[in-house]
């Protein structure tokens, strides 16, 4: 079977979380990198510690740290399956593992259109 590897990501609001669920439904093998138990986390970008977030934690904190995926948790993912698998989710460092992908979409939204939960 021909695998095929798709990587969507965009700003939050955009959709990525939609299209997951409507790739599922369709029998698609589709993953949110943010629904996915110790696939990203939080890091200090002074310190490089790791660190908890939790909603409403402020715009500060936001500027002081960002959200990383472990790659090898991704190469692991994408490749364990068979046919064509999408995965979708933004993270900081997203550069270093979009090489893993046969094609990546980014979804934007238009200002004031977009929204946030």
């Amino acid at each position: 079977m021909n695998m095929r590897k798709f990587c969507i990501t965009g700003v939050s609001g955009t959709g990525k979380s939609s299209v997951i669920k409507e790739l599922k439904e369709r029998g698609i093998k589709a993953f949110d990198v943010d629904d996915m138990e110790g696939i990203c986390h939080w890091k200090n970008e002074e310190s490089g510690e790791r660190v908890d977030y939790f909603p409403g934690i402020g715009k500060e904190w936001l500027t002081k740290n960002s959200y990383f995926a472990d790659i090898e948790k991704i190469e692991e993912i994408i490749n364990e399956n068979e046919g064509t698998v999408v995965m979708a989710g933004l993270v900081t460092n997203q550069d270093e593992f979009l090489k893993l992908f046969d094609a990546v979409a980014a979804l934007c939204g238009l200002q004031g259109v977009v929204t946030y939960e």
